[in-house]
């Protein structure tokens, strides 16, 4: 399934629709968003990770470099590399698009290269891209040297390194599965993605605040391991004092009382390699369908 997620980019991007689901650069140029993140903004003279996938205009696959093979590319906002760097230097870091570019702007701008004699240089080449990951050199360099000491490694839930791993798979799973399912969702920078569906009404949840919500909890294959409608039971908890997951914690603080919505969990932001019971598995993707009842400010 993860394998196909950038074969939907083009998909949903002729499917996509609403304004606020796309953006103009500084040119004018039109891009669609994917999915949508909050995470940093590219930064000049970064080292990004992508992946990216390019169709000429016959449908040809003209590069794929997803899940195995993702770009690393020296990032400078300053060069003048076509509308593939216009674009990504309106990115976040997390961010999914898809566009349309010309052959002769892709092979001439940015490649600086002559377009191939296949492809009419004013045809269109439909891009779909993600930026995965931003580095400063030294941070490049760190990375690179803790993938190789975690080549064969065992997952460990104390270890940094196989949590930002896991924080990336798990990501690129989550939004396979929204881009599947035609879903638009929110990614925080710390890997959480969310889904108003139903706007409530005062303040946000602080930590601190005493919440009693009712919720559905299930696996990304869509298996219901806990339901507080069935136990007839809403739920009361305190934000934030560590009385559940992690994505629950962070997750609360963007409803309000009366809001309806949908988390989708990474595993290091849920129970990580821990089994809490039988239905869920280690390092399990987890969504829950919360409804906020009501809200007790602290």
């Amino acid at each position: 399934m993860v394998r196909n997620s950038l074969l939907l980019f083009l998909v949903m991007y002729l499917i996509s629709c609403g304004t606020d689901q796309s953006f103009k650069t500084e040119s004018g140029f039109k891009v669609r968003y994917i999915t949508r993140s909050e995470g940093e903004p590219t930064q000049a003279d970064s080292i990004l990770m992508v992946f990216m996938k390019q169709r000429d205009h016959k449908g040809n696959t003209l590069h794929h470099s997803y899940p195995t093979k993702p770009l690393i590319l020296r990032f400078s906002k300053e060069e003048n590399a076509g509308h593939l760097w216009e674009v990504i230097s309106s990115m976040n870091v997390g961010d999914s698009v898809a566009f349309e570019t010309t052959a002769q702007d892709l092979f001439g701008k940015t490649y600086k290269l002559k377009v191939p004699d296949s492809i009419p240089p004013t045809s269109s080449i439909e891009i779909g891209l993600k930026v995965v990951r931003q580095f400063s050199d030294i941070g490049f360099a760190k990375y690179n040297v803790l993938s190789e000491l975690n080549t064969g490694i065992s997952a460990n839930d104390n270890n940094a390194a196989t949590l930002q791993e896991k924080l990336i798979s798990d990501g690129d799973s989550i939004d396979n599965y929204l881009m599947v399912n035609n879903i638009v969702a929110t990614t925080t920078a710390s890997g959480l993605r969310y889904m108003i569906k139903k706007q409530g009404q005062g303040e946000k949840i602080k930590s601190g605040d005493t919440v009693v919500v009712q919720y559905i909890g299930r696996l990304l294959s869509g298996e219901i391991f806990d339901s507080s409608y069935e136990r007839k039971e809403a739920f009361e908890l305190t934000v934030g004092n560590g009385e559940v997951i992690k994505g629950w914690d962070e997750g609360l603080g963007h409803l309000n009382k009366g809001t309806e919505a949908t988390l989708y969990i990474p595993s290091p932001l849920a129970y990580g390699s821990r089994k809490p019971n039988p239905s869920i598995p280690a390092y399990a993707i987890m969504v829950f369908d919360i409804e906020v009842v009501d809200v007790k400010m602290k």
